[in-house]
């Protein structure tokens, strides 16, 4: 299969995985990313889209691990490290089961400033010298 052939069809099934969602049909959608993912292994918006799936059906570990694979791709794609962290806090907030809330935090089950620092990155130098910002 040529190259154009291969992204054509991860475009095709990410365009069907999008209609699907807006439909409610969150399967097919999974489906037809996933699919995209046979295409091209490193599409980061199918993994995204997965990721809100799985988020949605409080599936949170597995929408972690998709978020992780698109950080290896794109360690500083503030939009995944934005879902990331919203996806840790929803679940320490969430009731959902405990079990599924410790295996995101880090080992002693507690939620720590380092996961929303790490998320965000260093602070500008103005900042973190203690100087006013100019803006």
């Amino acid at each position: 299969m040529r190259h154009s052939d291969a992204s054509d069809l991860q475009g095709l099934t990410q365009s069907t995985g999008s209609l699907s969602e807006i439909m409610g049909e969150l399967e097919g959608a999974t489906s037809s990313y996933e699919r995209a993912l046979t295409f091209n292994a490193g599409s980061v918006p199918a993994m995204m889209a997965i990721s809100c799936i799985l988020r949605a059906k409080d599936s949170f570990p597995a929408a972690v691990e998709y978020l992780k694979q698109i950080l290896r791709l794109e360690p500083t794609n503030g939009e995944v490290w934005s879902s990331l962290g919203t996806l840790i806090i929803t679940a320490v907030l969430s009731p959902v089961d405990t079990d599924v809330t410790r295996s995101l935090l880090p080992h002693d089950g507690r939620p720590s400033a380092g996961i929303l620092r790490i998320s965000a990155g260093p602070l500008p130098p103005s900042r973190s010298q203690g100087k006013p910002d100019p803006g």
